[in-house]
């Protein structure tokens, strides 16, 4: 498993309610408590705050050809804090990979970097090593990762209960992004 504590891909998502009644948990998992199911109206906007990022099995990336990884390397843990990810603690590196290695793909991040695990490392790959085909194909895509991402919801300016990002009942209805 590794989380981190931001949401998928580029610029902020607006979410919104996919059915009149919501699940809220009182922690970021399927198996946590529920509270009382919230009414809301199909198509409202949630406001949220804080956001969690999961890979519950990690994906699979196969090394056809001899090449390198490069980029921010993490070290072994399994949660990064959205201050740790913006730090500049992490140093860049280039790794060697072998035809024949296996790296696990953790998750996709933003404009075509990735996190990956190679040797028990986390990386922050730049560029994600399967979206790379020039001169030659050197990984290829075995298995996606499945993950989860939830939401804590803000009830009048205060934290609520998590909801699960699921595509369905909460989904995403558009991003914003900053200029400049």
């Amino acid at each position: 498993m590794f989380e981190i504590a931001l949401w998928p891909g580029e610029g902020r998502p607006r979410l919104v309610a996919g059915s009149t009644t919501l699940t809220p948990h009182a922690e970021p998992r399927a198996d946590a408590p529920t509270g009382a199911p919230l009414r809301v109206e199909k198509g409202q906007v949630l406001e949220f705050g804080e956001t969690l990022y999961r890979t519950t099995v990690a994906g699979r990336l196969m090394v056809l050809k001899d090449a390198v990884v490069t980029g921010r390397r993490l070290g072994s843990a399994l949660r990064l804090s959205r201050d740790d990810y913006y730090s500049d603690r992490y140093p860049t590196a280039s790794l060697p990979v072998r035809a024949g290695e296996v790296i696990d793909y953790l998750q996709p991040r933003a404009e075509g970097s990735c996190f990956v695990r190679l040797r028990g490392e986390i990386m922050e790959a730049d560029p994600c090593p399967h979206l790379v085909v020039e001169p030659v194909e050197r990984f290829a895509l075995d298995m996606e990762p499945r993950t989860e991402w939830w939401v804590r919801l803000r009830i009048n300016g205060r934290p609520g209960d998590w909801l699960l990002v699921d595509g369905k009942s909460v989904r995403e209805g558009g991003r914003t992004f900053n200029a400049g």
